[in-house]
Formats: structure tokens, C-alpha cells, sequence
């Protein structure tokens, strides 16, 4: 109830409220949203999704473009969250229970802010919503414990190494292209506190040097808010792409044959390499398809030498940390 609840305080008060009711009307009416659905989709002749709302007296008729318009959110654009629940179906394992609230629903359902800076340029430039250019939230734990063996640990680059090599169920496996030397320095470092990340989909500032990527992202957060994260861990940029590809078999930050179509790696300022003495920042991608066991394929987690490669932009990550 309180996922629907805020999925229409972030519709109702920026697109609906001026032309239908008062925003406070719909408050008053919280119980009433499973009905709200019923009646849209009978108005626009869609399928009503499965839900275990409880049925309350219903709200007044609501006109066709007010019924699709809410219809194009819920069945849409509603993310199918890859939380605790998941996680466990996918890898086994268990983590704290934490829930998304109204501010992701309402950042979700938001403007890109990428679009936005675009179209300041260009007035003719699409602004899309948050939910057609990111990918589901994915909850990245801190700590885990294995159903199998009722072992908790916190979570490393090793251990989500461990976990996307053996799924459970008929979920996608994959793993780390090589043992790296960036994996030797980093990968028992633990996770931050728990939250819900987002990836948006497009990589940005592509050819950019590290500190015009963090330029960048700061300039995003400013004009608009975005929120987004100013320098990437590696483990928060591995950990999401090994779950998507666990759950659906894409694979962001790919080859060419990737989501991105192209060889793709997103920079991780947050961490350092230190080789021949020198410091590199860490980079992730290059996502291959494996290729039989033991042979080529997965995830690199490597240091950069170059700063400013085409095929090296940063992954705009925006963390919630729900309830």
C-alpha cells in the first residue's frame, strides 16, 4: 500500500492536480487507490495488474486522459524493484529488509536531469522521465547472510565475484573477466551502508578527463538536483551490473555486443590503484558473454591508464536509502 501510495504523490501533485482535483482530495483517499485502478483501466480498456490491495469505496469518475495518464506510470513506468526479496531468489542469500519511499517514486517519475541541461541548448531536445533512462533500482546490502550455510559477511568486489558465478534457480551467471591487480587491492574492501541504487542507462561524459566527469555530474546536481553520486565505487558499479545481467542476462558496461553496443567502462573515482608506485583510478566494464567454463568472458575491474578514451564515461548512480 505505501509503494502505490507514493507512486501517486508523485503523480498527482506535479501532472494532475491543476486539471482534475485538489492534491489534499486525493490524500484523504489513500485507501481508495486499488479502485482508482480498477476504473482506469475499464475506462482505457487495459489490463489491471495483479494486487494485493484491499478494496475501498471508490473515488469519482476520473476523465480518459487523467485514466491513461496514470495508467502510462503505473503499468510503465513502475520499476520492478531487484530488492531484498530478489536478491535472495538470485543468489541465495539474505540481507536487512529495506523498502523504496516516496522519494525515489517521486525522483522516478521526475525529469532526466541530463535531458534538462540539454534542452536548456536545445529547446527542440525530448526531456524523458527518470524511469525511461535508468535502470530498476537494485539494492546493494552491506552485509549478507548465505541461506545455505547461515555465514553473514560483508559485501566485497570478492563476494559479489562469488555470488554472480553460482545463482540460484535459471538466473543469468557470470564473472570477473581476470583476477586483476585492481581485484588484489580492492576486493576485500567492504560495502558502504545499504541502499537502493539506480544506474541511469546512457554513460556519461564519454572522452571526458576524471576530473570533467566529476565536473559534469556536479554540474547535473546543481542545476537540477539529480542527486547523483560525484565519484563511483567499483563495487557499487559491479555489484549492479552482475545483478541486472543475473536477473534479465543484459549486459551493461558491455562489448559490442552490450546494452551500449559498443565497448563501454564507467570510471570509479572513489578508488585508487596503486601500480609501479603510480596512482590509477579504477575503471569497470568491457562485460563479456562467457564463453564456456574456463574460458574468456565477464566483468573487467581494472586500472586506467588513460584519461580520456572514448570508450570510458562514468555511470551516474543515484543512491536511496528507503525504510
Amino acid at each position: 500500500m505505501s509503494t502505490c501510495i507514493a507512486i501517486f504523490d508523485a503523480i498527482f501533485q506535479p501532472q494532475i492536480q491543476p486539471q482534475i482535483l485538489p492534491y489534499g482530495y486525493y490524500h484523504r483517499y489513500e485507501p481508495g487507490i486499488m479502485n482508482t485502478l480498477q476504473m482506469c483501466t475499464e475506462k482505457a480498456r487495459l489490463p489491471l495488474p495483479q494486487s494485493p490491495l484491499e478494496v475501498r469505496p471508490p473515488l469519482p469518475q476520473l476523465p480518459l486522459e487523467a485514466c491513461k495518464l496514470i495508467l502510462s506510470y503505473l503499468l510503465e513506468g513502475c520499476p520492478t524493484a531487484i530488492g531484498p526479496a530478489q536478491l535472495q531468489q538470485i543468489y541465495g542469500i539474505t540481507t536487512e529488509q529495506v523498502s523504496l519511499g516516496t522519494d525515489f517514486y517521486k525522483w522516478w517519475f521526475g525529469p532526466d536531469a541530463h535531458d534538462v541541461m540539454l534542452a536548456l541548448n536545445n529547446p527542440n531536445h525530448k526531456i524523458r522521465q527518470n524511469w525511461e533512462t535508468h535502470y530498476p533500482p537494485v539494492f546493494r546490502p552491506q552485509r549478507f547472510t548465505s541461506v545455505e550455510t547461515g555465514i553473514e559477511e560483508p559485501l566485497t568486489l570478492e563476494a559479489a565475484g562469488r555470488l554472480t558465478e553460482q545463482p540460484h534457480n535459471e538466473y543469468h551467471p557470470s564473472r570477473y573477466w581476470s583476477l586483476t591487480e585492481t581485484l588484489r587491492q580492492k576486493g576485500q574492501i567492504p560495502a558502504k551502508p545499504s541502499c537502493y541504487i539506480v544506474m541511469r542507462k546512457e554513460i556519461l561524459g564519454k572522452g571526458l578527463s576524471s576530473l570533467a566527469q566529476k565536473g559534469l555530474l556536479i554540474q547535473l546536481n546543481t542545476q537540477s538536483q539529480a542527486g547523483y553520486e560525484e565519484e563511483n565505487s567499483a563495487l557499487d558499479v559491479a555489484f549492479i551490473v552482475f545483478t541486472l545481467h543475473a536477473q534479465t542476462g543484459q549486459r551493461p558496461l558491455g562489448d559490442p555486443t552490450g546494452m551500449e553496443g559498443r565497448w563501454t567502462y564507467s570510471r570509479c573515482a572513489k578508488d585508487i590503484v596503486l601500480w609501479d608506485g603510480m596512482p590509477y583510478p579504477v575503471i569497470v566494464g568491457g562485460f563479456e558473454p562467457l564463453r564456456g567454463a574456463g574460458a574468456s568472458g565477464g566483468l573487467r575491474v581494472l586500472n586506467s591508464f588513460f584519461d580520456d578514451r572514448d570508450y570510458i564515461g562514468v555511470a551516474a548512480l543515484r543512491k536511496f536509502y528507503g525504510h
